[in-house]
């Protein structure tokens, strides 16, 4: 095994991915999550800024922002909101990723996720319409 073309491939790889979401890798390195085989939405969590993301795969429906009776694995993340990025939500046209802090053992992810997969209404709300993917931090506290 050629560790040096690994890391060469590996790295490009990463280059690629960051381009084509328009992500500038600043102060921290957020490791990839491929979540593109699970649903998923955004929730607001606590009535007026924050947001969280809810994802999962199995036999239930995601909907009303709950967790409860889903049949499956479903989890709920909060959005990593750090100064030293300039937005925590990018979009393409077939793909979305967010800056996910998991609140468990300090990890925190850049998670993919399919835009055919995203959950809107039934309590969950369209990217486009969270300052999370705007960057306008107007009225954040």
């Amino acid at each position: 095994m050629n560790i040096d073309k690994l890391l060469k491939t590996y790295n490009q790889t990463l280059k690629d991915i960051h381009e084509a979401f328009g992500y500038v890798e600043d102060w921290v390195t957020i490791p990839l999550q491929d979540l593109t085989d699970e649903e998923w939405g955004l929730r607001m969590s606590d009535g007026k800024h924050r947001f969280d993301i809810m994802h999962g795969k199995g036999t239930g429906v995601l909907c009303y922002g709950e967790l409860d009776n889903l049949d499956g694995d479903y989890y709920s993340s909060r959005i990593y909101t750090q100064r030293f990025l300039p937005k925590w939500i990018y979009k393409t046209e077939t793909h979305t990723m967010i800056s996910v802090n998991t609140g468990c053992d300090g990890n925190k992810y850049l998670s993919i996720l399919s835009n055919d997969k995203q959950r809107v209404g039934e309590g969950f709300v369209r990217v486009e319409d969270t300052w999370y993917f705007t960057g306008e931090r107007e009225g954040y506290q």
